[in-house]
């Protein structure tokens, strides 16, 4: 009798101290949902941004900061015929602290005495249509033309560098198509910024290269140029691009006509 009440009452103790385990265990992860668990109104009260949201919003930050950074209504040189620098930020000088003086397209107009307008997205190219989407070099050919320039500089390619050859290609054909009443044009190849693949540029200056010659236009092949860069490894700085203005202007002593 005594050996049934041991065991009982040993049975009682096993059943109180799993009982307070279990709840132990309970308030624990009561405790660390709680910490988990975002603070504010739920996350069904608040809509989530869309991929046309957050284009919009690239767009519009993109279209303010270049809009108070570069006035485009005056050009970066005063001379003689009308020149247009198509490009993307390397020809905006997205980065630096004052993009119209000190992007290599200033440099090189007031060498070659040229009224110089620069067309400069960041982002573009000529195939990619940058962050609002309808910015390639082709959608923006019409405003270079309504400049009735003597020369058009086209500038970049480093944004469609992993697109496929074929459409980079044929992007680039239609866009010299577009440029065929132009007297003189002149395609500057890619340079190779630290953040790039030597391998993927080199296969994109073969794409416009080979365009270029086509159309019977000049191209300055920039893959050996050597240039400073900025922290980003994507822009170069106010020296690069005094020295990228240098090295165009030693393959291009003069305006092209």
């Amino acid at each position: 009798m005594i050996d049934g009440e041991v065991r009982s009452r040993r049975r009682r103790v096993a059943l109180a101290v799993v009982g307070l385990v279990l709840t132990a265990a309970v308030v624990l992860v009561a405790a660390r949902e709680t910490a988990l668990a975002p603070s504010g109104p739920p996350a069904a009260d608040v809509p989530a941004a869309t991929p046309a949201d957050l284009t919009a919003e690239r767009c519009a930050g993109v279209t303010r900061l270049t809009t108070a950074r570069r006035d485009d209504t005056v050009p970066v040189s005063t001379g003689g015929p009308t020149a247009v620098v198509l490009g993307d930020s390397l020809a905006e000088g997205s980065t630096l602290p004052d993009p119209k003086a000190e992007a290599f397209p200033a440099a090189v107009g007031r060498a070659w005495g040229t009224t110089t307008w620069v067309d400069a997205i960041d982002g573009t190219g000529f195939v990619n249509p940058g962050y609002c989407g309808n910015q390639t070099y082709a959608d923006r050919v019409g405003a270079v033309l309504a400049r009735a320039p003597r020369l058009v500089v086209v500038e970049g390619g480093l944004n469609d560098r992993l697109r496929p050859p074929a459409e980079v290609g044929a992007a680039i054909t239609d866009l010299l198509g577009r440029l065929r009443g132009v007297p003189a044009v002149v395609v500057i190849g890619p340079v190779v910024p630290p953040v790039a693949s030597p391998d993927d540029v080199a296969r994109l200056d073969g794409v416009l290269r080979a365009a270029t010659a086509a159309a019977e236009r000049t191209y300055v092949p920039a893959l050996d140029w050597r240039i400073p860069w900025g922290p980003d490894g994507a822009h170069p700085t106010v020296e690069g691009h005094r020295r990228y203005a240098e090295l165009l202007l030693t393959a291009l002593p003069e305006a092209p006509r």
